[in-house]
């Protein structure tokens, strides 16, 4: 795929009538590439790759307004890591990184595409399963999510453990609006 931008002008002979056409031609491909990658970037986090509040946002906006149209509902989940300040703090901001790389990677893989997942900043992982979803539903989906912090996450030959909390709401029972149902 080529970008071209062109400008063309019409070519008049002396009678005032078009004899032809000048013009030139500009290969944008490159800068057109770098406005996506930005654009790409600017809803996701550097650290994780996982989408971020931009995307949030976006995305929980759009999967509501599906939901609403087919009067279905949809789980927004707030999970949080426990006591992360205390990894920071004693092992240092590496090993917090890469601690919530390794998160970000096993929600990926317990949630699989059952959940959309995000990172809008912190220690903070939003879950939003769409729709149709019941509360049993989000309480399955949170207790395997909480199952999969009892193993182990690892950094240089250490052993983490390290554990969650999460908190759920549904759309339209808890809230119709995505700041409110994100609160709740």
């Amino acid at each position: 795929e080529r970008w071209l931008q062109h400008d063309v002008e019409p070519l008049r002979g002396p009678d005032g009538a078009i004899q032809g056409a000048i013009g030139a031609a500009l290969d944008i491909t490159e800068m057109k590439q770098s406005a996506r990658e930005l654009a790409r970037q600017a809803r996701r986090d550097a650290l994780t790759g996982l989408p971020n509040r931009l995307a949030l946002e976006e995305t929980l906006d759009e999967l509501m307004a599906r939901a609403q149209a087919t009067r279905e509902s949809l789980a927004v989940m707030f999970l949080d890591l426990d006591r992360f300040k205390v990894i920071n703090d004693s092992l240092g901001h590496r090993a917090g990184d890469a601690l919530l790389c390794a998160v970000a990677e096993r929600l990926r893989a317990t949630l699989g595409s059952r959940a959309h997942v995000f990172r809008p900043g912190g220690d903070e992982f939003i879950l939003i399963a769409p729709g149709p979803v019941l509360p049993e539903d989000v309480q399955t989906i949170a207790m395997e999510v909480l199952e999969s912090f009892t193993q182990p996450f690892e950094f240089e030959g250490r052993e983490l453990l390290i554990s969650a909390s999460i908190g759920a709401s549904l759309y339209p029972n808890n809230a119709s609006q995505a700041e409110e149902l994100i609160k709740q």
